[in-house]
């Protein structure tokens, strides 16, 4: 989903999205666009909610790992 604040839908998509990585044991990784509807500091608060972390201190670009 594009817009991740839009009525759940993009919670609903990641949470599907991080089921199937972690079947398949899986990390995500993804930089927050900073061009959208959706400010980049948004995004990037939705992310941290969901499990994502910045791959380095005070970087963008951010990592999921499935928990073992």
């Amino acid at each position: 989903s594009a817009y991740p604040h839009n009525q759940g839908v993009g919670s609903r998509t990641l949470k599907k999205l991080q089921e199937h990585a972690a079947e398949h044991g899986v990390g995500l990784t993804l930089y927050p666009w900073k061009h959208g509807q959706v400010s980049q500091s948004k995004l990037v608060k939705f992310y941290k909610k969901h499990g994502f972390a910045p791959k380095v201190s005070g970087g963008k670009d951010m990592i999921w790992r499935p928990k073992n």
